[in-house]
């Protein structure tokens, strides 16, 4: 499973995990990658 941190404004891609799917893979590695970025302003997920 690929998952893909992308900066708003013109759509770059930030941070890149890969991972097995393990039914919350999704939900973990969203989370270390937006601590992983040090971004403290405001983030959103889609």
């Amino acid at each position: 499973m690929d998952h893909a941190l992308m900066e708003n404004r013109n759509g770059l891609v930030v941070l890149e995990r890969v991972s097995q799917a393990t039914g919350i893979a999704e939900q973990e590695n969203a989370l270390a990658m937006i601590d992983r970025s040090g971004r403290s302003g405001s983030l959103k997920g889609g």
